[in-house]
């Protein structure tokens, strides 16, 4: 088979790491999750554009199929389309307050200090963190949930945008495709894996975990899970 790329995004919190397990599960197929270094919401020079990533992907790995999954895609697909007129791009949706309440949960779990990701000046005793909040939009709010919805908002609307232009390019799925055969299947064949090559892995929801249980890598995560779509 010929080379392909793929690239994977959506908003966060809507299972892009299950997406990116799921791509780099299949034989002829090597596809990361977020990738460093990081690309930055607003282009600025200093990582390198998206034409560098995608030949540093295609020099660096031998595979058929070669990607990386990441929400800080969006504001790079038409370039990438540009480059690569045969490139896939994945987007998963989730409904914008899940979104919300997941990067809420995410960020107050996940560090020390309050976290402000979409705030161009976050509030007093808030902060930025200096590699993630790069690749994110900031607005003129210091609330974080209004701009956790703008963001959202925007992140879809771009999306539709896309949709319309490149329709043999970009497809919209919800999250939950990925918890069913056929929608994983569906999928992969977007991709550009032979239906005679695909390995099939879903997600479903997990029970809750006993305390002081030691969890298993293999299991098969929720995609609803925030550690499947970090922050």
């Amino acid at each position: 088979m010929n080379r392909q790329i793929v690239l994977g995004m959506g908003a966060g919190q809507c299972g892009t790491g299950l997406l990116a397990e799921i791509l780099n599960q299949q034989p002829c197929a090597r596809v990361t999750h977020q990738e460093p270094p990081l690309l930055p919401w607003t282009p600025d020079g200093r990582t390198g554009g998206i034409g560098e990533r995608l030949r540093r992907m295609l020099d660096a790995r031998q595979e058929p199929v070669v990607g990386d999954v990441a929400s800080f895609y969006l504001p790079y697909v038409e370039e990438a389309v540009a480059l690569e007129p045969s490139i896939r791009i994945v987007c998963l949706t989730r409904p914008r307050e899940e979104v919300v309440e997941g990067f809420c949960r995410s960020l107050d779990g996940g560090f020390p200090f309050p976290v402000n990701h979409w705030s161009r000046e976050p509030a007093p005793g808030w902060h930025h963190d200096p590699i993630l909040s790069r690749t994110f939009p900031q607005y003129d709010t210091q609330d974080r949930t209004e701009g956790i919805r703008r963001y959202w908002d925007e992140y879809h609307q771009r999306v539709e945008e896309l949709l319309r232009r490149y329709p043999d390019n970009v497809r919209l799925w919800d999250t939950e495709i990925l918890t069913t055969e056929a929608g994983v299947r569906e999928v992969l064949s977007f991709a550009g894996i032979p239906a005679d090559q695909q390995v099939i892995l879903t997600g479903r929801r997990e029970a809750p975990s006993m305390p002081g249980a030691v969890p298993n890598p293999r299991r098969r995560l929720d995609p609803m899970d925030p550690r499947r779509c970090r922050a």
